[in-house]
C-alpha cells in the first residue's frame, strides 16, 4: 500500500485501510495517525465538492474510528441531507405532491 501513496500520497482510502491494518494488529497510535491523515485528505477534497454525500460519509466513518462520534453523527446526518436533496432534485425539506395527488413532506417518501 505504501508503494502506491508514492505514486499519489493523496489517496485517503489507502490511509483509511492502513488504520484499519494497524488497528487490526493492535498498533492504536499508527492506527490513529493513518486515520488522521485520511480525514484530512478527505477534507481537503471536501473543500472542492462539498456536496457529495459519499465523502460526508466516508468523513463520519473516520471521526468514528477515531473516536470523535459528535462529528461522526454530523458529518452523517450531513450525508443524509445531501443524498436526499440529490435523490429529490433540491431541498428536501420542501412540500411535494404525493402520489396520490396529496401534498406530503419530502421527509415522509424517503
Amino acid at each position: 500500500m505504501r508503494s502506491a501513496l508514492s505514486i499519489d500520497p493523496e489517496l485517503a482510502y489507502i490511509y483509511s485501510w492502513l488504520g484499519d491494518f494497524y488497528r487490526k494488529l493492535g498498533n492504536e497510535e499508527k492506527a490513529r495517525a493513518e486515520y488522521s491523515e485520511a480525514l484530512r485528505l478527505e477534507r481537503l477534497a471536501l473543500a472542492k465538492n462539498s456536496d457529495s454525500p459519499e465523502r460526508w460519509r466516508t468523513i463520519a466513518g473516520l471521526h468514528r474510528n477515531l473516536g470523535e462520534y459528535d462529528e461522526a453523527a454530523a458529518a452523517s446526518a450531513r450525508a443524509t441531507t445531501l443524498h436526499k436533496n440529490q435523490k429529490l432534485g433540491g431541498d428536501h425539506r420542501t412540500v411535494i405532491a404525493g402520489s396520490d395527488s396529496g401534498i406530503m413532506f419530502s421527509d415522509e417518501v424517503l
